[in-house]
């Protein structure tokens, strides 16, 4: 136990000279949790394995980026080829037409999310030696810590009301 603890506390060491990952606070939760609901994972494991289980959510950027780079494009093309006069019935047409692009990527990002919580939760289950069942309630509430906290942050700097 205390080599663990010494490996946790070099980890945040290195941390501070040369911060790299966001993911460390919500990494540490799922450690202590497991830790609470009697897991043995290792700090530097349970760190690699959900950094892998985060990859899939390097796409999200590129794919709000291409949804947002849609919309605009096909608005233009309905202005260039309709001249402003159009029906209702077309206007809804075109636009169905237009925004499909941006609901199909919607919908492979929210794939991925999906396969990313999926892979986290396994990731949380090999490192602790859980079943999937406790796994995926510590992963959960970790989300639910985090947005939480998250949103307290953003009242407190006022960018929510």
């Amino acid at each position: 136990m205390v080599n663990e603890v010494e490996e946790f506390l070099l980890f945040f060491r290195e941390e501070e000279e040369n911060p790299k990952s966001k993911e460390k606070s919500s990494v540490v939760l799922l450690y202590f949790i497991g830790k609470a609901l009697k897991g043995n994972a290792k700090f530097i494991g349970l760190l690699s394995a959900i950094g892998y289980a985060r990859f899939p959510l390097i796409f999200l950027p590129i794919l709000g980026y291409l949804s947002l780079a849609s919309i605009p494009e096909g608005i233009k093309a309905l202005l260039k080829n309709t001249k402003g006069q159009i029906s209702h019935e077309q206007a809804m047409y075109i636009m169905t037409y237009i925004f499909t692009p941006a609901i199909a990527l919607g919908l492979i990002a929210l794939a991925l999310m999906l396969w990313s919580l999926a892979l986290s939760v396994i990731a949380v289950r090999e490192s602790n030696r859980f079943s999937t069942w406790r796994a995926f309630c510590s992963v959960i509430v970790v989300m639910l810590i985090t947005t939480f906290i998250v949103a307290k942050l953003l009242k407190v700097i006022g960018v929510v009301a």
